[in-house]
């Protein structure tokens, strides 16, 4: 492969990198659970990396990075992931399994160019960061979080919903009112924390093995 291809190649990746970011950033505005919040922003971060690592390469051959904004497929795959995200927690990590099964598929093509040594490592890299994004989207829908974290809100908004009045007839009564259900609303959030750790544990042990 020679270097017009090779910076050809790289400007094709790094472009998917660049859609992936505004794909993200449309889905994470619309996730309610923090911990999965977070781990998205962590993600994009790793797309931003991946933007700069492949960029430096074409600077390094004289050639010009790609824009930082979405080209034609990259507008459609944003403006999807936003429609799909209006649902919410769900909606967004749906879409975003399907953006990560398409750069997973393009690094994964990607190791079969024939690159220098260097680059391939690089590439290898960001395929791997690709891999585990998937792997994490796709645990946290099969344990539905955001089920059970809307169960803990309605719980919560039904307590507070209770008049002044009411509360007061029930003080002989152990006390249910907006602290408890605050309570309860922060040990379900801590719980489901503790899942995708447990599975983010699973998944590393699976690929080890």
């Amino acid at each position: 492969m020679d270097t017009a291809q090779i910076v050809k190649k790289l400007r094709s990746l790094v472009q998917l990198d660049i859609d992936a970011i505004h794909a993200y950033e449309k889905a994470i505005e619309k996730i309610d659970i923090k911990k999965v919040k977070d781990q998205l922003v962590e993600y994009k971060k790793d797309h931003m990396h991946h933007v700069e690592n492949l960029s430096a390469f074409i600077s390094g051959y004289g050639e010009d990075v790609p824009k930082f904004s979405p080209d034609f497929k990259g507008i459609l795959i944003e403006g999807l992931t936003a429609f799909r995200s209006i649902t919410g927690t769900e909606g967004a990590l749906k879409a975003m399994k399907s953006n990560e099964e398409l750069t997973n598929k393009t690094y994964d093509e990607a190791l079969s160019w024939e690159l220098p040594a260097n680059i391939r490592d690089t590439v290898q890299q960001n395929r791997d960061d690709e891999r585990r994004h998937l792997e994490y989207i796709e645990m946290a829908l099969e344990k539905r979080v955001w089920e059970r974290t809307l169960r803990a809100v309605e719980a919560t908004g039904s307590h507070r919903s209770e008049t002044e009045g009411q509360r007061s007839m029930k003080s002989t009564a152990p006390h249910r009112g907006v602290g408890t259900s605050d309570r309860k609303l922060d040990e379900l959030e801590e719980e489901i924390d503790q899942e995708i750790d447990e599975g983010e544990i699973v998944e590393k042990k699976r690929r080890k093995a």
